[in-house]
């Protein structure tokens, strides 16, 4: 068998141009044949920059794909889970209850009494500083493994999780009073906050959207009790506090 026989340029005898220009290697002489003999630890590297590149790209993809699911699921206006961040947290509680019913809770619905009154007499700029006053006294009245959202116009929701339900109808009860003596705000157009609540446990087999039929039936029997046109300062808290009897 002939020795491997290399030039220094890449070609033999200078007649022939080889794929150095374009790979990296050498040509060489084997048996008599001419032969590419490529640089494996060079190709290596390229490979690895390759990979290198690619691993960069996916992890971009999936940072912005992660921003989008957020925003999605992102309350414009207030910052709070929207309807449908809302949703999968039910959904996600539920699912927990299923594997451990220690891990059950109450849904807590909120609605705006009156707001077509502030809207018109204050205006649409006063009516979403309004709701976003009450977006931040209700995730002020929480604890951080509890959840508020927006579900759309003046509607709420807040999620109090691992509690029992007379624990948690006692903490809704708490919480329509604070809402309830607060205010939003200044001078002329300071507007005292009124709403009406809606409250129902869950528990493992629970369907979400049974869950949120319920409260929403108990919310409009609190809100038909409180006289929308003439509300009263802790109809919300009174009735809550009442159905926990």
């Amino acid at each position: 068998m002939d020795l491997i026989e290399t030039d220094s340029n890449g070609a033999l005898d200078g007649s022939h141009e080889t794929m150095a220009s374009r790979q990296e290697g050498t040509t060489a002489r084997l048996g008599g044949t001419t032969r590419w003999v490529p640089d494996v630890e060079a190709e290596r590297d390229a490979l690895a920059a390759r990979l290198m590149a690619a691993e960069r790209v996916i992890a971009d993809q999936h940072a912005r794909l992660a921003v989008l699911e957020t925003l999605a699921a992102t309350d414009e206006l207030t910052g709070l889970n929207n309807r449908r961040g809302f949703l999968a947290d039910l959904k996600k509680q539920i699912a927990r209850a299923r594997r451990n019913p220690a891990a059950r809770g109450v849904l807590m619905l909120a609605d705006i009494d009156g707001f077509k009154q502030i809207n018109g007499r204050l205006g649409h700029l006063a009516g979403d500083s309004y709701r976003r006053r009450v977006a931040a006294l209700l995730t002020g009245c929480v604890r951080e493994t509890d959840s508020v959202a927006r579900l759309g116009g003046d509607e709420f929701a807040v999620l109090l999780t691992d509690t029992d339900e007379a624990n948690g109808r006692r903490r809704a009860a708490e919480i329509a009073r604070r809402l309830n003596e607060a205010s939003s705000g200044r001078g002329a157009a300071r507007v005292n906050i009124r709403l009406s609540f809606g409250v129902e446990p869950y528990r493992a087999g629970d369907n979400a959207t049974e869950i949120i039929d319920r409260a929403d039936q108990a919310l409009y029997r609190d809100k038909a009790d409180r006289h929308e046109s003439h509300p009263r300062p802790h109809d919300g808290q009174q009735a809550i506090a009442a159905s926990a009897l």
